[in-house]
């Protein structure tokens, strides 16, 4: 069911008569998807993503949540799109990127023209924004 079918059966139908029909996956199985969608492996995005090995597999993993940088790194290594990112945001409760937030836009930007992590963190900078971490 498209989001939007599901927030238009969320004002017209009791709760009770739909809680079935959602979706209940998380951050590390939305990713887990997403990874077997892109072809990559594993210690590729690690390394794309700059993330410490060990910490990266924790995240693959499910042990460790990853801030909203780390996804955001992960996101461009994966050369994932606006949605997938604003979606392994909102799983991981890190909030989503907003376009009329001017560092969310670079990223946005970044994410759009699949810009790597250090690109990303050039423009950001360029900019006088905090680089990713």
């Amino acid at each position: 069911m498209k989001t939007s079918e599901l927030l238009n059966a969320l004002q017209n139908n009791n709760i009770d008569d739909i809680i079935d029909i959602i979706p209940d996956i998380n951050f590390t199985e939305y990713l887990e998807a997403l990874l077997s969608q892109s072809g990559l492996k594993k210690a590729e995005i690690i390394k794309k993503a700059n993330l410490h090995r060990e910490y990266g597999y924790q995240i693959f993993k499910g042990i460790r949540t990853p801030d909203k940088d780390k996804i955001i790194c992960i996101s461009l290594a994966m050369h994932l799109s606006v949605e997938e990112t604003n979606r392994l945001l909102s799983l991981s409760n890190n909030g989503s990127l907003y376009a009329k937030v001017a560092r969310d836009a670079i990223v946005i930007y970044c994410l759009n023209n699949k810009l790597d992590v250090m690109a990303t963190n050039e423009m950001l900078l360029n900019l006088n924004f905090k680089a990713l971490e």
